[in-house]
């Protein structure tokens, strides 16, 4: 029977995509123009594009702008000083609703709901630093990281004298609004962080390589251009590719992240929405020609049901993360999933993006069981969901898929003691067959 199973999705996101990109596959980033640079000048546009990659930040690199700064120190070493045009910020490689339209609206300003877009930065996320003023009544101090994120915060709240918890809410009251700070810290108040979605990530990441830009010496005459619709885009009404050049736009840099095997790591092993929203859309655009949640889902149907095996109707997805509680799969349709991959050619590179347990990077689970650096599986946790699907060893050198998916829990900690007590019995398990 499908169910609700929660991160258990990005199994079927992250087997789709090993199978139809191959883990070799790289997101690039490119830095265009639409007229050749003579004298140290550009007289036209800059057009940063970007084909989906959610890793220009820090998580494969030492710092959170090194990817977009790499692309600025080509066209510096260039000798490129002003463009006369504008910097056109294009994201319609991944089109569509940056979020599924099925999650929790109280989930959208969570780091763990950031919206997809085909040009991303920092994870389309800001933080917030609110500290008390140095005098009472004042509005505390927020400081907000990246700085280009300020331009969207709303600052209502007051200091108040003497000591007391907290009466502080960040949030947004509108869906598209601003970031607003309300109620009032205590004047001892120690530091409080929080981090935020950004509602608009093609232009948080133009504005963010603007200003990097900027800070070479190259002026760029005009201001920020969103391109979110592939119709209008201008790689699509030059007819261009990517990486080439043409008559009318050209390639002045570029910057390709690790190998997609990487990101699959991040996908399953942290349960990192984004990164698997991504890798989702990315597959419907790149199997498909469309960069979209429908595009996303037929292709991860497709791969299930034509490929791996998975009988139709068994899966209904609402996006590739698992965080909508409107998907459904049902076990049998991730031991089948599960089982096809142990045949698979990337067998290996899908089983090394999975958890261990026993391990404190991993599971943090089971430990000191037959389990311990035996199972490997993914977690899945939402409002009364949890699942956990994957593989063990048994005593008799069997390698068994697993899942169990409960629905309508009342205690998390529960479903997973009852998770851990079939992860350890399989891997104690010495008969011919479970």
């Amino acid at each position: 029977q499908p169910l609700a199973p929660a991160s258990n999705v990005k199994l079927l996101t992250t087997a789709a995509a090993l199978y139809q990109l191959g883990p070799d596959f790289r997101f690039g980033t490119y830095v265009l123009s639409t007229a050749l640079p003579e004298g140290g000048r550009v007289d036209g546009d800059l057009i940063l594009f970007g084909t989906g990659d959610p890793s220009l930040s820090d998580r494969f690199s030492r710092g959170r702008a090194e990817p977009l700064e790499a692309l600025a120190d080509e066209l510096l070493a260039q000798g490129i000083t002003h463009v006369s045009g504008r910097l056109v910020a294009d994201g319609s490689f991944l089109n569509g609703p940056g979020r599924s339209p099925e999650w929790p609206v109280d989930d959208l300003d969570d780091w763990y709901s950031a919206p997809v877009s085909g040009l991303s930065f920092n994870e389309n996320l800001v933080t917030l630093r609110t500290t008390p003023a140095s005098s009472p009544g004042a509005s505390p101090v927020v400081s907000v990281v990246p700085e280009i994120g300020r331009e969207g915060i709303v600052n209502e709240a007051t200091t108040r004298p003497g000591r007391g918890r907290p009466d502080l809410v960040i949030t947004r009251t509108e869906f598209n609004g601003p970031i607003r700070v309300i109620g009032s810290v205590s004047s001892t108040q120690r530091p409080i962080w929080k981090r935020m979605t950004v509602t608009d990530p093609t232009r948080f990441a133009g504005e963010a390589f603007r200003g990097l830009l900027s800070a070479r010496g190259i002026v760029v005459e005009g201001g920020v251009e969103v391109v979110a619709d592939p119709r209008v885009s201008p790689l699509r009404t030059a007819g261009f590719t990517a990486g080439d050049s043409s008559n009318y736009l050209h390639t002045l840099a570029s910057h390709h992240g690790p190998p997609l095997r990487d990101y699959l790591e991040v996908v399953n092993r942290t349960s990192h929405n984004f990164f698997a929203e991504s890798v989702f859309k990315t597959l419907g655009r790149v199997s498909l020609g469309r960069g979209s949640y429908n595009g996303g889902r037929t292709a991860v149907d497709r791969f299930l049901t034509e490929t791996a095996g998975v009988q139709s109707g068994q899966v209904l997805l609402r996006d590739g993360s698992g965080l909508s509680p409107q998907n459904e799969a049902s076990a049998s349709a991730f031991v089948q999933l599960l089982s096809w991959m142990t045949t698979s050619e990337h067998s290996v590179a899908f089983e090394s993006t999975l958890p261990v347990a026993g391990q404190r990077r991993g599971l943090g689970r089971m430990y000191r069981t037959a389990a311990a650096g035996n199972l490997r599986a993914k977690t899945g946790t939402i409002e009364r969901v949890s699942a956990l699907s994957g593989y063990v060893m048994a005593r008799n050198g069997e390698k068994i898929a697993f899942s169990l998916i409960s629905n309508g829990i009342r205690s998390s900690a529960q479903a997973k003691r009852l998770e851990d007590r079939l992860g350890v019995s399989l891997a104690n398990w010495n008969g011919s067959s479970p």
